[in-house]
C-alpha cells in the first residue's frame, strides 16, 4: 500500500473515530426542554410524548424518554419511571452520545434508590466521563452533585467535598445558568447535615430554595424543600419543621405531586416523635407506609422508617410490635450493599436490643450488642482512614470554611448511643462489657484524633461573629443540663434576651456598627457569666440565650435585672451609642419540662417585655 492510499485510511478511519464521539445532537434543544420540565412538569410530559410520537433518531428517543422518566420519578410514578428508563436504554445506540451520559446519570438515581449504591456510583461517573468529553459543564456540575451525594452515602465525607469543591468551581465559570448552584447548595446542604452543622447546613439548603423558587423552577422548589424540612427536624427547629412541610403542601398539590403522600406524613411522624406525642407518629407512620411501594421505592427510607417506628412503639411499652417492626427493616436492610448495609445495620441492632431487652430476653439482647459492638469497630476503623484523608481537605471555596471531622462526629453519636443504652436499667451491667470494648477500640488514636477533632468542634459550637456559642450546642448542652438537675432534684434558669430596636441600628449606623454592637453586648453577657456550666450563646440575630445551671427564679430575675443595667448603662465603645435589652426568664419547674418547654416559657416573657414597653425583665 503506497503512502498516500495509508495516509487516505488513516484519515478516514479518524474521521469515523470523532463521529462516533462527537455525535450530532440537538443539545440546545435538549436543554431548552430540561427548563420547560422545571417550570411546567405536567405540561412538559405531555409535550415530551409528542417529541417521541415525531422522531426517529435514537439518541432522541433516548433522551426524551429519560426526561420523561425522570419527571415521572418528581411525581411518585415508580412504575412509569422503570418503564421509560428502560425505553431509552433500549433506544441509546451509541455509549458516546450526550444522551447516553444524560441516562446513566438518572439511572444512578435509580440504583440508588434501590441500594445499589456501588453501581450507582459507577454509573454516574460514566456520565461524568461522557459530558467532559463533550464539555458540557454544566452536566459536569449536576453529575459531580450526584456523585457527592452518593458519596455521603457511604459515609466519606472528605471524597465527597473534594467533588462538590469541584463542582462549585465550574460552577464560577461566565455562561453557566444560576440553576446549578442550586443543586451544588442542596448537597452542601446535605453535607453539613451529616457532620451535624446544621445551622450551616439550613443556610444553605434554604439559599437553594429560594434560588429555585426565583426562577419558577417548581421541581427544583419541591426537592428543595425535601432536603430543608428533615434538616430542621434534625436541628430541632420543630416550629420551622412544620411550616416547611406545610408551604410544601401546595406545590405538591398544585403538581398532583404523589411522592408527597409518602414524604409528608413521613415528616410529621418525625416532629410528632420528637414532641412525644407516640401514637400520633405511628398513626403518620402508618400513613406513608400505604405509598411507600407505589411512590418512593426506597429501602433506606422503608428502613429508617421502620426503625422510627419501632422506637416509637418502644415508648409506649409495646415492645412485641417494636420487635415485629425491626424484624421487617431487617428484611428490608439485606436489600443492602456490604458498605451501605453497615450504618443502618447499627441502628437496627441498637433498636433490636432495646426492643429485646424491654421482653426480658437478656442473653440475646446481650448477643446483639456484642454483634452491634463489632460493627462499630469496623465502622471507627474506616472513620480513621478517612480521617487521614480529610485533614488533607483544603476548603477553597467561598462557601464557610469548617473542617468538623466525621471520625469525631462518629464517636459522639456513638457516646449519644452509650448514654442511651445507660438509662436502660436492665443493660446496666451489659453496658460495662459495651463501654468496655469500645475504650479499647478507641484508646490506640483516639489522642491524636481528639487533638485535632477538639478544635474542629469549637468551630462548630461556635458563633462566628461574636464568638459565643450558637444555637446547636446550647440545645445540646441545655438537654443534657436539664436532664442532670431533674434526676438531682437541683433547679436550673434560663434568660432568652434580645437588643431593643436592633434593626434601628443596622438602618441608622450601618450593618458594620451593629456587628460592634452584636460583640459588645456578647463580651458583657461572658464577663457577667462565669461560674461553672453557667454559658451564654447567640441563637439568632441579636438574641441571646443564658443558661444558668443550680439558679432558681428568684436569683435569675436579680441576675437578669443587673445584666440590663450592665448593658444599658455604659455607651458600646468607640461608637458612643447607648442600647437596652428586654429579657424573658424561665425556670425548669417539673420532670416533664424539655428544652423547647422550657425556651418556649422564655419567649413568652421576652415578648410579653417587648410588648411593654423594653428595657425590663418579665418572669
Amino acid at each position: 500500500m503506497s503512502a498516500i492510499a495509508r495516509f487516505v485510511l488513516i484519515f478516514f478511519i479518524t474521521l469515523l473515530s470523532i463521529d462516533s464521539v462527537a455525535v450530532d445532537e440537538p443539545i440546545d434543544e435538549y436543554k431548552q426542554a430540561l427548563e420547560a420540565s422545571l417550570i411546567s412538569p405536567d405540561k412538559s410530559i405531555e409535550s415530551i410524548k409528542l417529541s417521541i410520537k415525531g422522531t426517529s433518531n435514537s439518541a432522541a428517543l433516548s433522551f426524551y424518554h429519560t426526561l420523561l422518566g425522570q419527571l415521572y420519578y418528581f411525581k411518585g410514578h415508580i412504575d412509569k419511571t422503570t418503564l421509560h428508563y428502560k425505553l431509552a436504554k433500549d433506544a441509546s445506540k451509541n455509549s458516546n452520545s450526550w444522551a447516553h451520559a444524560y441516562l446513566l446519570m438518572h439511572l444512578s438515581l435509580q440504583q440508588l434508590e434501590q441500594g445499589k449504591m456501588e453501581q450507582a456510583k459507577a454509573d454516574v461517573r460514566r456520565a461524568l466521563d461522557g459530558f467532559v468529553k463533550w464539555r458540557d459543564i454544566e452536566m459536569q456540575i449536576k453529575a459531580k452533585t450526584y456523585l457527592g451525594a452518593y458519596l455521603l452515602w457511604t459515609e466519606d465525607a472528605a471524597a465527597s467535598f473534594d467533588v462538590l469543591s469541584q463542582a462549585y468551581k465550574l460552577s464560577q465559570n461566565e455562561g453557566v445558568s444560576e440553576q446549578y448552584q442550586t443543586y451544588i447548595n442542596n448537597v452542601m446542604g446535605a453535607y453539613y447535615s451529616v457532620l451535624g452543622n446544621y445551622e450551616e447546613a439550613i443556610t444553605l439548603k434554604y439559599r437553594a430554595l429560594q434560588n429555585a423558587q426565583k426562577h419558577n423552577h417548581w421541581v427544583d422548589v419541591m426537592y428543595s424543600y425535601y432536603g430543608l424540612c428533615p434538616v430542621y427536624v434534625r436541628a430541632g427547629r420543630l416550629k420551622e419543621a412544620q411550616a416547611c412541610y406545610q408551604q410544601a403542601r401546595p406545590v405538591a398539590s398544585e403538581f398532583n405531586i404523589d411522592r408527597a403522600k409518602f414524604w409528608v406524613p413521613f415528616g410529621l411522624a418525625r416532629i410528632a416523635y420528637k414532641q412525644q406525642q407516640y401514637e400520633k407518629t405511628i398513626s403518620y407512620m402508618e400513613q406513608a407506609k400505604q405509598y411507600e411501594w407505589t411512590t418512593a421505592h426506597n429501602p433506606v427510607r422503608m428502613t429508617v422508617l421502620r426503625l422510627e417506628q419501632a422506637q416509637a412503639y418502644l415508648a409506649l411499652n409495646q415492645a412485641e410490635l417494636a420487635l415485629n417492626t425491626v424484624l421487617q427493616a431487617s428484611d428490608l436492610l439485606k436489600q443492602f450493599e456490604s458498605r451501605y448495609y453497615n450504618r443502618y445495620e447499627r441502628q437496627l441492632l441498637f433498636t433490636k436490643a432495646k426492643s429485646l431487652d424491654a421482653l426480658e430476653r437478656d442473653q440475646h439482647a446481650l448477643e446483639i450488642l456484642f454483634k452491634y459492638i463489632d460493627l462499630e469497630k469496623k465502622a471507627r476503623e474506616n472513620e480513621k482512614l478517612k480521617l487521614e484523608k480529610e485533614t488533607r481537605v483544603k476548603f477553597e471555596t467561598d462557601l464557610k470554611e469548617t473542617k468538623i471531622k466525621l471520625a469525631d462526629k462518629q464517636i459522639r453519636l456513638q457516646q449519644a448511643s452509650l448514654k442511651a443504652l445507660m438509662d436502660e436499667n436492665k443493660l446496666r451491667t451489659l453496658y460495662i462489657l459495651l463501654t468496655i470494648s469500645i475504650l479499647v477500640g478507641v484508646s490506640v488514636f483516639a489522642y491524636k484524633q481528639k487533638q485535632l477533632s477538639n478544635a474542629m468542634l469549637n468551630l462548630a459550637n461556635t458563633d462566628p461573629l461574636t464568638q459565643s456559642f450558637n444555637r446547636r450546642y446550647m440545645v445540646e448542652q441545655l438537654e443534657a443540663l436539664i436532664r442532670y438537675n431533674q434526676r438531682h432534684h437541683l433547679a436550673l434558669s434560663v434568660i432568652l434576651l434580645d437588643i431593643d430596636k436592633f434593626k434601628n441600628v443596622n438602618d441608622t449606623y450601618g450593618h458594620d456598627v451593629g456587628d460592634e454592637v452584636l460583640i459588645e453586648v456578647a463580651n458583657r453577657i461572658t464577663q457577667q457569666y462565669q461560674r461553672a456550666n453557667e454559658f451564654i450563646a447567640r441563637i439568632g440575630g441579636e438574641e441571646f440565650v443564658v443558661v444558668l445551671p443550680g439558679s432558681d427564679m428568684e436569683q435569675a430575675v436579680e441576675s437578669a435585672q443587673k445584666l440590663c443595667s450592665v448593658i444599658r448603662d455604659k455607651p458600646i465603645s468607640g461608637n458612643h451609642l447607648t442600647v437596652t435589652v428586654s429579657c424573658g426568664v424561665a425556670q425548669m419547674t417539673n420532670a416533664d419540662d424539655s428544652v423547647d418547654s422550657i425556651l418556649k416559657q422564655a419567649d413568652t416573657k421576652l415578648y410579653e417585655a417587648k410588648n411593654t414597653g423594653r428595657n425590663k425583665v418579665m418572669y
